[in-house]
């Protein structure tokens, strides 16, 4: 295998004469399809002759033999399909038709399908070519994903019912949630509402909040703060991105605190970085009243608290079982540790944790080093949305961003008004302040060891 992965390598600085039967002969090995790499550096030589040689690389797909490979269909079409829907110009979704009609099987034309969701991501699935949505038609199977996208009422019926059906699988909830967000349509808001209020699997929860964020109506807006105080501290999070993400919400949100509706401790502290620092001056002026900002450590200060809690781990160890259950409530939500945990910060499992200093800077002062890929940014959209949190997914249609919550909120370029980093980490500073020095140390021990255990 690192002798077919070197070969694909070279094909793609080769002619495209050379490249395309070079890169030909390596889609017959089935093995490499599990492969981590030689499937995608067999793209990379589709890709880089792509540009100048179109014609000379559809010609390959031209033969049925190409596309029985198992390497083909599980890796190559998906982004063949995908790159040429994201280009979007009436020739380019031609050559997607082409490729529709081509597929001779069941799994060749989901895989089809597959890569021409992920383009349509976030975009409105209209102007398509008559011949394209023949071709999507024809293939028998098209996804109720794209049937909604492409604004087929009845399709927003059945989304809505299998969005709210209990014995349907959570995954599949879970996208028709997500897709709702997208396309933004009005019926939807009481039905995710109520997922976002009823006896659901916070998962569920979550998207369902995530996805009323594009909606702007204000009585669910209301609905989303009357009920803030009860729920579970990973739903609040959804609902608090929701709450914080216009102005008129953030306002309502402030003056909740200020009438004391709920204790200040529900905001936690990236929300209230976020309120005040806001552009709108009502809302800013207001968060800096209801929620003063903690004193900033000098570097003298720091230092010393380093020293301190070396001199606290060092004393005597900690015990690691007991340290699991502080990681899950203050790191959990945002790190993956050992294949526990989430999704927002970067996984832990590689991180230096054997280097007591580099780990206690990085808790202590997380705005001092700021990982490549999680610095903060805030998004400011056309229709009067203030959106914070790291870009996982970026291309010249549309822009994915993770929030504070885990949420993932697809935007297209014509909804983005600004994005602008903000030069801090997404993790909040004083995260540890409260452990005795006993939680400390078996907080430590949990993050320090070498392999997962099992109780």
């Amino acid at each position: 295998v690192r002798v077919r992965a070197q070969m694909a390598s070279s094909a793609r600085r080769l002619p495209v004469t050379q490249a395309l039967p070079l890169v030909n002969a390596l889609f017959t090995h089935a093995a490499d399809a599990s492969d981590p790499c030689v499937p995608l550096l067999c793209w990379w030589v589709l890709e880089t002759h792509l540009a100048q040689q179109r014609d000379a690389v559809l010609a390959l797909f031209r033969s049925p033999a190409v596309w029985q490979h198992a390497l083909v269909q599980e890796h190559i079409l998906p982004r063949l399909m995908r790159r040429f829907a994201l280009e979007g110009r009436r020739q380019d979704l031609l050559v997607c038709t082409e490729l529709l009609r081509s597929a001779s099987s069941t799994n060749q034309a989901a895989q089809l399908m597959k890569g021409f969701e992920e383009a349509y991501r976030g975009r409105a699935m209209t102007g398509l070519p008559d011949e394209l949505l023949a071709a999507l038609a024809a293939t028998g199977h098209a996804p109720l994903v794209l049937r909604l996208r492409q604004g087929d009422a009845a399709a927003l019926d059945e989304a809505l019912a299998q969005m709210q059906n209990t014995k349907a699988k959570l995954e599949e909830r879970l996208l028709y949630i997500r897709t709702l967000g997208e396309v933004r349509e009005p019926k939807a808001v009481k039905p995710l509402l109520a997922l976002a209020n009823g006896d659901q699997p916070a998962a569920l929860r979550k998207a369902a909040l995530s996805a009323l964020t594009a909606y702007d109506d204000d009585v669910m807006a209301t609905n989303v703060l009357a009920t803030l105080p009860k729920l579970p501290a990973d739903v609040r999070a959804s609902a608090l991105a929701l709450l914080t993400s216009r102005s008129a919400w953030s306002l309502a949100l402030l003056q909740a605190v200020q009438a004391k509706r709920f204790e200040v401790a529900l905001v936690p502290p990236d929300i209230a970085d976020r309120l005040r620092q806001s552009k709108d001056k009502s809302v800013r002026e207001l968060a800096a009243k209801v929620l003063p900002r903690a004193t900033v450590a000098t570097s003298a200060a720091l230092q010393q608290r380093v020293t301190e809690v070396e001199t606290i781990l060092k004393r005597t160890p900690g015990n690691p079982y007991a340290g699991e259950t502080h990681f899950n409530q203050r790191c959990a939500a945002c790190h993956k540790l050992f294949f526990k945990g989430g999704n927002v910060g970067p996984d832990l499992t590689a991180y230096q944790r054997d280097n007591l200093g580099t780990l206690l800077l990085s808790i202590l002062n997380p705005n001092a080093e700021i990982r490549e890929g999680y610095a903060y940014v805030d998004i400011e959209t056309t229709d009067g949305r203030n959106l914070g949190g790291f870009l996982t997914d970026r291309d010249a249609q549309v822009t994915v961003l993770r929030g504070l919550d885990g949420q993932d909120v697809t935007l297209r370029a014509a909804d983005l008004r600004s994005i602008e980093p903000t030069g801090r980490s997404l993790m909040p500073e004083g995260l540890i302040d409260d452990l005795t020095d006993d939680q400390l140390r078996d907080l430590f021990a949990y993050l320090r060891q070498s392999q997962p255990f099992t109780r």
